[in-house]
């Protein structure tokens, strides 16, 4: 079991800072590219929307616009968080002692 270096306790928590900060840049950033092929999405939406007329349209691309949006945030925020576990794992200090609030790497 690991324990702190500085005051020895085996009362530590786990830090996700890098993760965090990553996932949240790679959302708005997947949710900005997203939105950028949105355009595409509703291009499409709205040409297989025509077969049920102009509500069709409108109603697919707006779902078009949606989808593109919700599922580049969902990728940018999923590869964020990847490489910031890596930053987590392989730079970031992620552990801290809850006694002493020293912060180390294994």
């Amino acid at each position: 079991m690991a324990s702190c270096p500085n005051c020895h306790s085996h009362n530590l928590k786990q830090r996700a800072i890098g993760r965090t900060v990553a996932g949240s840049i790679g959302g708005v950033a997947g949710g900005a590219a997203g939105v950028a092929g949105a355009l595409n999405g509703a291009r499409t939406g709205a040409m297989v929307g025509v077969v049920a007329g102009p509500i069709g349209s409108v109603l697919g691309s707006i779902a078009g616009a949606a989808l593109g949006g919700l599922l580049g945030g969902k990728i940018g925020c999923e590869v964020g968080s990847a490489l910031g576990d890596s930053l987590d794992v392989n730079v970031l200090d992620n552990i801290e002692c809850i006694d002493c609030g020293h912060t180390f790497r294994l």
